[in-house]
């Protein structure tokens, strides 16, 4: 290949080969070792990972091989005799035995032109995660530019049900698209609404052709926002984008759903629900059979997202990075530095809290020229945009006393959850 998809060929270039034994693969790292300029590694990670095994065989009873070596040097000091891999112990470097430090360091990560996608359901936390993203030095954050390109075309097809579909390119429709910005009703001043954002060619072809001085871009959508149908509008892999899926136990995020969602519609003006839609009595509401189902794609979230994880998969990065937020929530000192590291941008443990202004959120690109002034938006993100930090949920993943209608989605979805949670990232 000319050029490499994650650095689109104008940065440095950041390759980790991960092999079998026995494959040659000595002979191709000094192969790799004569390219100019090269920083070559040898087994980092496996030789951390026998170090936990060599532990655990040589003290059986003392506690696991702590995964950070701050304030555990004696412990990784002892674990270096044991491994024996000869030479002066006084040249060991201790810190490379740690996760921690392997991933926090700069040789490890991208030093920019870090590209992500955020793909995941409503009410998995991710508008916080996007906060938390947008300290990242020189962030570009693009706030759900598809799935409100998706919605707009939904509600067109709601108002006008004999009327042909949102064209999917704005070019010779503006007064359809205004038309459309006017019925989606985000309470922002409609004369500053950003019209192109709503068009997914228009989308693919700002995200293809993301200058290369931009350091770092993070896009937050939910992964209704891309059925099959428009899976044509991702970005080339050539962009660099990787594709990152944030999951949430499927009680957990129905749960939530489902009471901020009634609570939307009942301090709503009726005038203002969109064709199809009315008060419902908040004992038969159900989550699912509430609206009218969309003509592309499902209503169910962790259907949606496992399709396009499915399809990333198969024809655009073979490793999607997963993570499940109650998991971070619970420990994000642990988690976030990993997932970080996946998705190569620099880590620092500033990230872990961050400032409760959401002065920064008036930076996010979207629809609306500025996110804060959207009602709409602030009606479901309020409480993210003045976040400091992941705090674990009090919410219970147990179906013991939820509504029939919880009940019933979160049996149908749990299959889609359970075989992603599988590969989520793991300390």
């Amino acid at each position: 290949m000319a050029t490499d998809a994650r650095t689109g060929g104008d940065g440095p270039a950041r390759v980790i080969m991960w092999c079998v034994p026995r494959s040659v693969s000595t002979a191709m790292t000094k192969c790799m070792s004569f390219v100019d300029g090269a920083e070559v590694w040898l087994e980092p990670y496996v030789i951390s990972k026998v170090a936990k095994d060599v532990r655990k065989l040589y003290h059986a009873d003392s506690d696991p091989f702590p995964l950070d070596i701050d304030g555990n040097e004696e412990v990784y000091h002892e674990t270096a005799k044991d491994l024996n891999l000869g030479g002066d112990l006084q040249n060991f470097k201790l810190d490379l035995l740690s996760k921690t430090e392997m991933t926090t360091d700069a040789k490890f990560t991208s030093d920019g032109n870090a590209r992500v996608i955020m793909w995941c359901v409503p009410r998995s936390v991710s508008t916080a995660m996007t906060k938390c993203m947008s300290f990242v030095d020189g962030a570009e954050i693009w706030l759900e530019p598809y799935v409100v390109s998706k919605i707009a075309k939904d509600f067109r097809e709601l108002y006008y049900t004999d009327f042909e579909q949102l064209p999917i390119d704005i070019d010779g429709n503006e007064e359809v698209y205004l038309d459309a910005v006017k019925k989606l009703n985000l309470g922002c001043d409609t004369q500053s609404f950003k019209l192109d954002l709503l068009s997914p060619i228009k989308l693919k072809q700002k995200f293809d052709s993301i200058p290369s001085t931009t350091k770092f871009v993070f896009v937050k959508d939910m992964a209704s926002g891309m059925p099959p149908s428009r899976y044509k509008y991702l970005p080339d892999p050539s962009s660099g984008f990787r594709h990152f899926f944030l999951i949430r136990h499927p009680v957990k995020a129905y749960k939530s759903f489902r009471k901020t969602m009634l609570e939307a519609i009942e301090g709503a003006d009726p005038k203002d629900l969109p064709p199809g839609f009315s008060k419902p009595d908040p004992e038969t509401f159900h989550i699912i059979d509430y609206a009218p189902p969309p003509k592309e794609g499902t209503p169910y979230f962790f259907k949606a997202i496992h399709e396009l994880w499915c399809y990333v998969r198969e024809n655009v990065d073979s490793n999607p990075v997963i993570v499940d937020i109650d998991e971070l929530m619970e420990d994000p000192a642990t988690i976030l530095p990993l997932l970080f590291r996946a998705l190569g941008i620099p880590y620092s443990e500033d990230y872990v809290t961050w400032d409760a202004s959401s002065d920064v959120v008036r930076k996010w690109q979207s629809v609306c020229s500025n996110v804060l002034d959207a009602p709409r938006y602030n009606m479901w993100f309020a409480n993210a945009f003045k976040s400091t930090c992941f705090k674990p949920s009090s919410t219970s993943a147990s179906l013991d006393g939820v509504t029939k209608d919880i009940r019933e989605v979160a049996e149908k979805e749990m299959p889609y959850y359970e075989e992603m949670h599988k590969l989520r990232i793991t300390p």
